[in-house]
């Protein structure tokens, strides 16, 4: 009963470390979303500045427009840096609570081991146990069957979680180089 309790334990776990990384992904789409909308604002930006090189005759006239449209800019730019710094903040955080799931997956791997091993043990003694009583032998075969048959789903199930795991990681690391590559150091 008590390897049951465990087994839903691990299985609410894992429910709940699925939807926290659907979670994760949305995010992550809606930051990237994000610093492309910011590479196009920047992009428009340069071709304005570009445009003001050759309006050099008429920068008399609009000198007091342009010095408000660069206080704009910078104000534009703190928030872009401020924003960075957040999204910086945000990775760091989806990177420990990845640990944390790691941590959490080998720990029940360990309880999964430390349940086969009992299944094993338990199976032994069954063995002399329905030597002595068949009727005894047919209880304890189907209860082992039904442990088996838990032990291989649970086994399935944090096998696909550790692919999705594996996947968050790539994904993550492949933000991280397109951070560097855009925004070096």
């Amino acid at each position: 009963m008590e390897d049951q309790t465990i087994l839903q334990e691990m299985l609410q776990i894992l429910k709940s470390l699925e939807r926290r990384m659907g979670s994760l992904e949305n995010s992550i789409d809606s930051l990237v979303k994000r610093m492309d909308s910011l590479e196009n604002r920047m992009d428009s930006l340069e071709n304005r500045m570009g445009s003001m090189e050759k309006r050099m005759d008429s920068l008399e006239n609009r000198m007091d427009s342009l010095e408000n449209r660069m206080d704009s800019l910078e104000n534009r730019m703190d928030s872009l840096e401020r924003r960075l710094d957040s999204v910086e903040h945000s990775l760091e955080t989806v990177q420990k609570d990845i640990r944390s799931m790691k941590q959490d997956i080998e720990t029940l791997d360990t309880r999964q081991r430390a349940m086969s091993s009992t299944l094993e043990t338990v199976t032994n003694r069954n063995i002399s146990i329905i030597a002595e009583n068949h009727i005894e032998l047919n209880k304890k075969l189907y209860q082992i069957l039904e442990t088996e048959n838990d032990v291989v789903l649970y086994k399935i199930t944090t096998n696909r979680h550790t692919d999705l795991l594996d996947n968050l990681e790539q994904r993550v690391a492949a933000l991280e180089s397109a951070k560097e590559e855009r925004y070096p150091a």
